[in-house]
């Protein structure tokens, strides 16, 4: 219901799927807003405090902000690119190192170079 005028803009099948696999935030106040409004409509039969009577007796107020909608698991996505990027950094790693080695090599075999040329003169 909150988002109810993005979804009625949509002029596409295609627009309206991908609006609903994609992630919206929530905003806390106008949820509650909206959910204080519908409990002043719905009968008491239907009510909520019928409906749930005990089983919500611990209630604590939620922070301000906006939440979005929570899976049980990271995207597929967002894991193969942190998954990539790992190795991409590993490998960067491994091509520094051999580097270092490399100059750290012509380090010693200046040095050694530098000496035999000493010791011919």
């Amino acid at each position: 219901m909150l988002l109810r005028g993005t979804l009625m803009t949509s002029q596409h099948r295609e627009d309206f799927v991908a609006f609903l696999q994609l992630q919206h935030p929530v905003h806390v106040k106008e949820l509650v807003s909206m959910a204080h409004r519908l409990s002043k409509s719905t009968p008491q039969q239907l009510s909520l405090a019928t409906f749930a009577d005990g089983c919500m007796r611990e209630l604590r107020p939620l922070p301000e902000g906006s939440y979005p909608m929570f899976r049980s698991a990271y995207p597929k996505f967002v894991v193969d690119l942190q998954l990539k990027e790992r190795e991409r950094i590993a490998e960067d790693e491994r091509v520094l190192k051999l580097k270092q080695e490399n100059v750290e090599q012509l380090a010693q075999r200046n040095q050694e170079m530098a000496l035999k040329l000493a010791q011919w003169k």
